[in-house]
């Protein structure tokens, strides 16, 4: 079973390690890839659902975060969250060429507490996955429904337009005040990463 880099240690090392790429350390990016590449990896298997899709994923995500790694704010940014988001770009970005970005899985309602969940136990804790699922269900269905379509199902703005029926200016809008209230709601969320 994978296990989550949840300690302070591991997040100052990922942190470091960033630090060092976006000073064009290419020894760190070596570093990086082995820490994280058999964990994204698995990711993007479950995502793409085949190896060599997921292998494509993976390079150009470490690509990115060569080229990006100094975009990196240790203050604002989780930096296993931030990885994972730049590979989970890059595999929609591949779903979306191939025109697949409908099938992209997404995360389970509930899931049983006796039963681990590779994906999010990969890169960020069950409680905090639990919290994010509670808050959204917070939010007036017309903001938790389209963050839903967008963080879950991996579509755009335009995709989730399109598929809703709702002026691409209206979904935006939703999206962001439904991301404002979910600041609101889980204020205590980054720091607990």
């Amino acid at each position: 079973m994978l296990t989550p880099p949840a300690a302070a240690a591991d997040r100052d090392h990922d942190r470091a390690l960033l630090a060092r790429i976006a000073g064009r350390d290419a020894d760190a990016l070596g570093d990086l890839f082995d820490r994280w590449a058999p964990r994204l990896n698995g990711y993007l298997r479950r995502m793409l659902g085949s190896p060599a899709d997921a292998e494509d994923a993976l390079q150009e995500a470490f690509a990115i975060l060569w080229t990006r790694a100094a975009q990196f704010n240790p203050e604002r940014h989780d930096p296993a969250l931030w990885i994972l988001q730049q590979a989970r770009w890059r595999a929609l970005d591949l779903l979306r060429a191939r025109g697949r970005a409908g099938n992209v899985a997404t995360q389970p309602e509930d899931p049983d507490p006796g039963e681990s969940d590779p994906t999010c136990d990969a890169v960020v804790h069950r409680d905090r996955a639990r919290a994010v699922r509670a808050a959204l269900r917070r939010l007036p269905t017309e903001q938790s429904d389209l963050l839903e379509l967008a963080f879950y199902g991996g579509l755009s703005h335009g995709e989730i337009a399109t598929r809703t029926g709702q002026p691409l200016g209206t979904v935006k809008t939703r999206i962001r005040r439904g991301i404002h209230r979910l600041r609101e709601l889980l204020p205590n969320l980054k720091e607990s990463a």
